[in-house]
């Protein structure tokens, strides 16, 4: 009876951890150490605090690119997992800043030189109907 129930434990367990890697990108910027250790490959437990430490002292990370200033994570951590991590509700699968094509931007519109004044219309004169 003991072992079934150890065995049960087990299978609970597993589940629950392939449940937990299956949900998805982890948001960097809310994700505990405990979170962040389960959901980035080759980061563990220490690395995982060392995150979460750089986060309350620097602030929120504005892009997963910014995981490389903690000691600890390097480029290779990043790219590597990029696909599964994000910061606010964006997911960073996007192209790398240095990868994005050359966008042209159309150029500002100019207001027009001088001020416009349209002629001035007069109504045309109307005689009242008569009074009987």
């Amino acid at each position: 009876m003991l072992l079934l129930r150890q065995l049960l434990i087990v299978i609970l367990f597993a589940l629950v951890s392939l449940t937990a890697s299956a949900a998805g990108p982890v948001n960097i910027n809310t994700a505990t150490a405990a979170e962040l250790a389960a959901a980035i490959k080759g980061v563990g437990d220490k690395k995982a605090a060392a995150i979460v430490a750089y986060r309350n002292e620097h602030g929120s990370f504005k892009s997963v690119d910014e995981l490389k200033n903690v000691p600890g994570i390097g480029d290779k951590t990043v790219e590597a997992n990029r696909s599964n991590l994000m910061v606010g509700d964006k997911t960073t699968e996007a192209i790398p800043k240095d990868k994005l094509p050359a966008v042209a931007v159309p150029p500002a519109m100019k207001p027009p030189a001088a001020a416009v004044t349209l002629p001035s219309i007069k109504p045309p004169a109307v005689t009242p109907p008569p009074v009987k």
